[in-house]
């Protein structure tokens, strides 16, 4: 069982809003944040351009549909995981709970988790997004 530990600080949750494919977070202060992945997308868009071009549209949104739905539904394994609920390899495809039962050992060295699936931004940086996970790993 994974233990939760409770902030000092409630943190509110933020909504998302799309904006012209980027994602942007009202923050408190009344400004709107960029995502951070909407920030370090800049720097990847270039590579996925040419990747596109080089192996073409249909073979790119085939490739990009597959790993995605994996990326996802492993993500989702781990999160029910990570919230003690039971999970079932008769829930989840094979390939995502199979990536999940090599990752299990590993994850099992994170406990007093602060933070899961939380919203965070920053001022100085002027960002914001949401967090996977804010925990112990190995006592640290």
């Amino acid at each position: 069982m994974f233990n939760f530990v409770d902030l000092p600080v409630k943190l509110s949750d933020i909504e998302s809003i799309d904006r012209d494919g980027q994602r942007f977070y009202p923050v408190p202060n009344g400004k709107f944040y960029p995502s951070i992945t909407t920030v370090t997308s800049f720097k990847k868009a270039a590579f996925f351009k040419e990747w596109r071009q080089r192996v073409g549209a249909e073979v790119a949104n085939r490739k990009t549909a597959r790993a995605t739905g994996r990326g996802t539904e492993f993500h989702s394994i781990v999160e029910h995981y990570l919230k003690n609920e039971h999970i079932s390899s008769d829930t989840f495809k094979p390939l995502p709970f199979t990536l999940f039962q090599v990752a299990k050992p590993i994850l099992n060295r994170i406990n007093n988790i602060h933070l899961l699936e939380g919203a965070l931004y920053s001022d100085y940086l002027g960002v914001a997004g949401r967090v996977d996970c804010i925990a112990e790993f190995d006592g640290d």
